[in-house]
Parts: C-alpha cells; sequence; structure tokens
C-alpha cells in the first residue's frame, strides 16, 4: 500500500507573494530485483519534502525572489552480483537533499534592459547502510554565482525586425567528501563560464538565434562551445520550418567523478563528453489549429561518452552516433476532446557499431483525454509503448555480455471530478494490464497499481 498527503498555503498582492507546502508519501513498493527471479523482499520507499519561495517587488521595475527546498528520503534496494544480476539484500540508502536560491531581477531604460544577479547553494548528502551498520557516505554541494542580461532592441523604423542581445557569466564552486571502508575522498573544484547570444526576428516569419558559451574549468580543459538555430513561417499554409546545429561539452558529476556505495564506485580518470549535433523538422498546424503534426530528424555525435559498465561508470572509447526521427500528431476534434500521439525511431551505436545500452529503437505513446460535465470531470487513457533494447549482463569478473530486453506496452488510466471550487476527488491506474516488464536486466518494476485521493484547498 501507499500513503501520499500534500499541504500548500500560498497568497501575495502587488508588492509581494509567498508559498509555503509540505508532502510526503510512503509506499511499500516491490523488490527493487525482479520478483521473477526469486525475488520476493518488497524494498519500502519514505520520502518528505518542505518547500519555501517568495518574492517582493519594492518598484514595478525590482523584484527579489528566494526559495528554499529541503527532501529527506528512505530507501530500501537490492544488491548486485556479478553472474547473477540484482539480488534481495539489506541495503538502504538516506538521502537529505536541500537547495536555496536569492536572486534580483532589474529592468532599466523603460523594459528593454533587464538584470538578473543570483546566488544559489546545493547540497546532496547520502549515507549507504547495510542493515543497521552504516556501509559508504558521499556529501557532495555546489555554491553558484551568475548574472544574466538581455537587451532589446526594436529596428521597425528600418526594417520590421526585433532583437534580444544576452550576455551571462556564471561562477560554481563544487565539493565533495566520499567515505567508505575501503577509500576517503576530499575534493573541490572551481568553473566558470561566459555565454553571449544574439536573437532576431525579421518581418514576424524568420527567427535567427546564434549562441557561444566558453567554460573555464579547475579540474577539466576549458572549452568553447556554440549553437545556432533557426526558424520560418511560411503565411500561407502556416507551416514551421526549424533547424539547429551546436556543440555541447557535459562534465561527469561529482557522483560519477567520487560516489561510493555497496553496488558503485565512482572513477576518478572521467572525461568529459564532447558531443556535436543538428536537427530538422516541421510543424504544421490544420483544421483551424484543432490538428498539429510535427516531424523531427536528428543526429548526434558523443565522443567519451559516459556509461555504467559493472560497479563503476567509464568513458566509451571513440564517437558514438545517436540518431533517428521524432513524429508527434495532436488532433482535437472537440473543444473537451484531445487526442495526441508521438513515435520514435533511434539508433544509437558505440564506436565499434554495437548497440548503445538501454535506447530502444522502437517507441511511442497515444493519449486520450476527455472532459465533460461541464469541464469539471477529467478521464485520461495512455498507452506506452517501449521496443525491444541492448542492456548488459556481468559474470563474476564483471565482463559484460549483451542481453535483450523485451519491449512492454503499458496501459495507464487516470480521472478526476471538481467535487467544489475548493475540493477535487482523483484516481489513477499505472499499469492498468499488469504487464511484466524490466527496464534495467534483473531489476523489476511495478505491477498493476492503483492510486485515489481528494485535493483540497484552504
Amino acid at each position: 500500500g501507499s500513503a501520499e498527503v500534500l499541504a500548500t498555503i500560498s497568497g501575495g498582492t502587488e508588492r509581494y507573494d509567498y508559498l509555503f507546502s509540505a508532502a510526503g508519501l510512503h509506499t511499500d513498493n516491490i523488490s527493487v530485483a525482479d520478483k521473477a527471479n526469486g525475488n520476493t523482499e518488497k524494498d519500502p520507499f519514505d520520502t518528505g519534502t518542505l518547500l519555501a519561495k517568495g518574492g517582493f517587488r519594492p518598484t514595478e521595475d525590482l523584484e527579489i525572489a528566494a526559495v528554499g527546498r529541503y527532501t529527506r528520503s528512505n530507501f530500501s534496494g537490492d544488491g548486485y552480483w556479478g553472474g547473477i544480476g540484482a539480488v534481495d539484500d539489506d541495503s538502504s540508502t538516506i538521502t537529505n537533499q536541500g537547495y536555496a536560491r536569492v536572486q534580483a531581477s532589474l529592468d532599466t531604460l523603460e523594459k528593454t534592459w533587464q538584470h538578473v544577479l543570483g546566488v544559489a547553494i546545493t547540497s546532496n548528502d547520502q549515507e549507504y547502510r547495510y542493515g543497521r551498520s552504516k556501509d559508504s557516505s558521499f556529501n557532495g554541494s555546489t555554491a553558484k554565482a551568475d548574472y544574466r542580461t538581455n537587451y532589446f532592441l526594436d529596428t521597425s523604423a528600418l526594417i520590421p525586425a526585433s532583437h534580444v542581445f544576452t550576455f551571462g557569466a556564471d561562477y560554481q564552486h563544487n565539493a565533495v567528501t566520499s567515505w567508505s571502508a575501503w577509500s576517503a575522498v576530499d575534493e573541490s573544484y572551481d568553473e566558470e563560464s561566459l555565454v553571449g547570444q544574439y536573437q532576431v526576428t525579421l518581418f514576424d516569419s524568420l527567427a535567427l538565434t546564434g549562441a557561444v558559451r566558453q567554460d573555464f574549468n579547475q579540474k577539466f580543459d576549458n572549452a568553447t562551445t556554440f549553437r545556432l538555430t533557426g526558424a520560418y513561417i511560411f503565411a500561407q499554409t502556416e507551416t514551421k520550418v526549424r533547424g539547429s546545429y551546436g556543440t555541447g561539452v557535459k562534465n561527469p558529476s561529482l557522483f560519477e567523478l567520487y560516489g561510493y556505495t555497496g553496488t558503485y564506485h565512482g572513477n576518478p580518470d572521467l572525461k568529459p563528453e564532447e558531443a556535436r549535433g543538428w536537427d530538422v523538422g516541421f510543424d504544421q498546424p490544420l483544421w483551424g489549429d484543432r490538428i498539429e503534426a510535427n516531424v523531427t530528424w536528428f543526429d548526434q555525435r558523443i565522443s567519451d561518452l559516459i556509461t555504467g559498465s559493472g560497479p563503476t561508470s567509464i568513458n566509451l572509447q571513440g564517437t558514438s552516433t545517436i540518431n533517428g526521427l521524432e513524429f508527434g500528431l495532436t488532433v482535437r476534434p472537440l473543444d473537451t476532446l484531445t487526442v495526441r500521439g508521438s513515435y520514435t525511431w533511434m539508433n544509437g551505436e558505440d564506436a565499434n557499431g554495437d548497440d548503445l545500452i538501454r535506447r530502444p529503437e522502437n517507441s511511442g505513446s497515444v493519449s486520450v483525454n476527455y472532459a465533460f460535465l461541464d469541464q469539471k470531470a477529467n478521464v485520461n487513457l495512455t498507452v506506452v509503448y517501449v521496443g525491444a533494447q541492448t542492456d548488459n549482463f556481468y559474470d563474476a569478473y564483471y565482463n559484460t555480455t549483451p542481453v535483450k530486453l523485451d519491449p512492454y506496452t503499458l496501459v495507464n488510466l487516470a480521472g478526476s471530478y471538481q467535487v467544489s471550487e475548493k475540493a477535487q476527488l482523483y484516481a489513477r491506474v499505472e499499469n492498468l494490464l499488469d504487464q511484466d516488464y524490466q527496464e534495467a536486466y534483473s531489476y523489476g518494476s511495478p505491477g498493476i497499481t492503483a492510486y485515489g485521493g481528494v485535493k483540497v484547498t484552504f
């Protein structure tokens, strides 16, 4: 069984606003290790979150905003044995996560020049236990200061165009301490970045964007990346054609570098991923916007792709490719009825031509949403399909062998009824057909699950 509670208080005026929220969740859950392999022990999960945010506007052009969030959770997990896979055991993780940010936004020159200055702190503390004994711990934190400015320019007197010039600067300090019976880590490093961007819209039909970013990093090589985008709308048919090209760098996370659990240890020798990619597509509204079709063709090339490998993470050697097609269709035959469908064909291969793990070649979904009883009641039916995909099996020495995960289809049903202005009844059933499936080899997923409750506002 499961139980969830949420309470929120909010209010405000033209000068200020505030929101306080508290949420809690308990679920008996299922076995993390697949029950089809004889793992019957349930792994319960408990979590609670406190949230506070507010804004103060001393003048029309100045706003000071703050947000704070704290989450504590206790998750019972399972172990992993090479040659077998995920297995029941008595491991658990206690997590404490915090986030706080304060920022000031100022509009100048009759709101044509905007400034945003902010500072933020993030913490992620995890304690890994086996039974009642502490097995290892991970404590990561980041402190960030950032500035963004936008300047808006309208040149309609010369040419029908609007321009946006953007500049940004960030500073971030990363720190981590990690402890286990076999090792201890105490590391920190700094990152700085500069960003410049230009956007122009011509004749209300052509939009172009160019951006460049320079990253400076104490731990990794400095990097320069960029992105170009363009879109054009044909007025007669309202057809929108679009495309983009860009490069990017993704640094390893603190946990990927230095984390340590009973089933995972970080790899401090990881290198950043380097990527380049493009996409082209179109959006086509029809029948007075009651129908909209979308098609996107994409291609990515990623060098040193970071992926899990046995009890750690590694960089895949060479360049991995991910390309494919995405199709989307939305139909609104009635004001109260919306049907959405999507399909993705994707091909992901490493430098040797082997399939990238956990990336299905075929996936898609169809959802039907219907509102009735003067919009007081709502019902939604969703069907999700995930095709066959490759994962890795590790033997006793953590050598890998590719295995296939079977395709699966999930049916979810949800509904709600607005009893009054301040009360709503809701219910949903996930995995209505009670399908057995795996998203990762040897790990289980929930069967048919039902939720129900009431939302009350004061």
